[in-house]
């Protein structure tokens, strides 16, 4: 197992930042025009664009102190991702992906209430301000925002 920096942990899920040798394992959960559908291009990642994904969440997570992380259950393996990242000057957006036979099992609603209440609370590194963001966007389908509806209200 790899040295893994936890960012957050909630009863089910943990979540951590990637590793740079992460570009297959993001390559695979986005390797079905299920789990790329409501992404920009809908279509199955290559390996390269899995590795520039990488390459961007690791200057996101430098710059703004958030980014989409790795999401593991409890038991260590491998979920899919879920985080918060910057979308335009002033807004962000909390966006997740999980494997197709997690789907179903209330993660995604765990994951979006977790990242909302974490990014609330200013744990992010520049401890940015709920008050300087207008909303938080949602790009996902109806499953996906009713997740993110019952976590805004948790």
């Amino acid at each position: 197992m790899t040295s893994q920096r936890l960012i957050l942990e909630t009863p089910r899920l943990r979540f951590v930042m990637w590793d740079e040798g992460d570009a297959a394992l993001l390559q695979q959960l986005h390797s079905s025009m299920a789990t790329t559908r409501y992404l920009p291009g809908n279509t199955p990642w290559s390996l390269d664009k899995a590795e520039q994904r990488l390459r961007d969440w690791f200057a996101e997570q430098a710059r703004d102190g958030t980014t989409k992380y790795k999401l593991l259950a409890a038991d260590g393996s491998f979920m899919g991702r879920a985080g918060i990242s910057r979308f335009g000057s002033d807004q962000f957006e909390l966006g997740y992906s999980l494997r197709e036979e997690a789907w179903g099992k209330g993660l995604a609603t765990e994951a979006a209430s977790a990242l909302a209440g974490w990014f609330s609370r200013g744990r992010s590194r520049r401890a940015l301000s709920l008050s300087r963001i207008p909303k938080m966007l949602l790009r996902s389908g109806s499953s996906g925002r009713s997740a993110c509806a019952n976590a805004r209200q948790s």
